[in-house]
């Protein structure tokens, strides 16, 4: 599935429906893309293993995390913070962020970005895992970039 960024329509999303796809050890599930929501957001349900999560990045989408199940760490403003099942993280673009799962349990959390486009990234990250050895880290950073996304 392609993410283009047309018109909104309605939609019903099933929970066995979505577009899962798998990069850096996260499954994701993109329940809403841009094709769905004409561009305006992005929504996915992400399962994250035990010490699983990005290094510093930012970023140029709105991004809202609603953690279902676990424990998790949020770096935000330079300090790690704790956020648990329940928790609701909002971070405005161009904010430098990372997450960790800090439990010995897989963490589920939805992941909302404004407007979408991250789906975009996911999948071509997603592809790159796909291939014997992994992706190259020039690999990722390239496309990351392609997508604004910086690592700090």
């Amino acid at each position: 599935m392609q993410t283009t960024h047309g018109t909104a329509r309605a939609a019903i999303v099933h929970p066995d429906q979505g577009w899962r796809l798998s990069a850096f050890g996260v499954e994701i599930a993109f329940m809403l893309t841009g094709e769905t929501t004409g561009g305006a957001l992005a929504l996915g349900c992400s399962t994250v293993p035990p010490g699983g999560g990005p290094p510093p990045h930012s970023h140029e989408e709105d991004e809202l995390f609603i953690v279902i199940e676990g424990h998790y760490g949020f770096l935000v403003e330079g300090e790690w913070r704790d956020a648990r099942a329940g928790s609701v993280v909002y971070l405005p673009r161009g904010t430098v962020h990372a997450f960790r799962n800090m439990g010995d349990v897989d963490a589920r959390h939805w992941v909302l970005t404004t407007p979408a486009g991250f789906e975009d990234f996911y999948a071509g990250a997603a592809r790159l895992f796909e291939a014997p050895g992994g992706p190259e880290p020039a690999q990722v950073v390239a496309l990351a970039a392609e997508h604004g996304i910086r690592f700090c």
